[in-house]
């Protein structure tokens, strides 16, 4: 996390189900739909907007958006990562 939002936007699939977070400045609250915001809040996010834009399943979106988490990434590991890259 980055402060009390996500570090970047993210947007995945899941059997249909599409979603898309994105960052938020201080004091915005957990903006999204009631299965989103669950998962989000159990995470200890706190200034974050979601948007559904697909499928209305709640296992689906609930699945959508953990695995939207688990793409997140911090500076150090996107840094970490292209150390590793060699370029031509």
């Amino acid at each position: 996390m980055d402060g009390k939002t996500i570090p970047h936007e993210v947007s995945t699939q899941w059997d249909g189900a599409n979603i898309l977070l994105k960052p938020a400045p201080e004091g915005t609250g957990v903006i999204a739909g009631s299965k989103m915001r669950h998962v989000l809040t159990l995470a200890g996010i706190q200034n974050v907007i979601g948007k559904s834009l697909g499928c209305k399943n709640a296992a689906n979106m609930v699945k959508a958006t953990f695995d939207a988490l688990l793409q997140l990434k911090n500076k150090e590991q996107v840094l970490s990562e292209r150390k590793g890259e060699k370029h031509v």
